[in-house]
């Protein structure tokens, strides 16, 4: 459509980018250390969003890594139509927020792929996380690939029941098991049989 507006990016110096202090989005500073370590190594790229004042809108913590590593100039979008704070709140939620999800069998297969590369220690850092998150990951998409063979067949009479207890730390522990079974199999039964089988390994 011809009446977007298509904001101009530039250069900026980080120290001029004002920021809001009542930004919920906080950032450990192990977590800014990680993000230090990823400029360094990949540079800056995404531009830091500002509104008409120069308040920024969205990307306060690569700003922030920006200024702690000396960086003289970073790119900017100055969103010249954004002059109130009620629209900068709304922009900051919806950048923060308005993200596609990540399909987590296709991350694990990811995680494999930089393992086998040898740079899952060095990925972990950038990332904040432990090795052993990935490798935990790493191992669940290896059991998700079992071959038929590779599967007890078992077989019960009716009368009998399998009764299997799972605990949940997480809801995300519970949807990430839920997805698993959709996609082991379309049999929910053989799908634990494979889960069960593959812990008793």
């Amino acid at each position: 459509m011809d009446n977007i507006l298509v904001h101009k990016t530039g250069l900026i110096n980080p120290n001029d980018i004002k920021f809001d202090k009542s930004n919920p989005n906080s950032m450990t500073p192990e977590k800014l250390e990680s993000l230090k370590k990823v400029i360094t190594k990949y540079g800056f790229g995404d531009t830091v969003k500002i509104d008409n004042d120069g308040i920024c809108i969205d990307g306060e913590h690569k700003t922030k890594a920006a200024i702690s590593l000396n960086i003289e100039k970073i790119p900017f979008t100055k969103f010249t139509n954004v002059k109130t704070p009620l629209d900068r709140k709304i922009l900051r939620q919806i950048f923060n927020k308005l993200r596609g999800e990540h399909d987590v069998f296709k991350d694990a297969k990811d995680f494999k792929f930089i393992d086998d590369k040898g740079e899952l220690e060095e990925f972990a850092s950038m990332m904040a996380e432990e090795q052993e998150t990935f490798e935990k990951e790493i191992e669940a998409y290896e059991a998700m690939n079992l071959k038929p063979e590779d599967i007890i067949e078992e077989s019960f009479t009716p009368d009998e029941k399998l009764n299997i207890s799972f605990t949940f730390s997480e809801l995300k522990d519970f949807e990430k098991t839920l997805q698993v079974l959709k996609t082991l199999d379309p049999d929910k039964e053989k799908a634990l049989l494979i889960l069960v089988n593959k812990h008793e390994d």
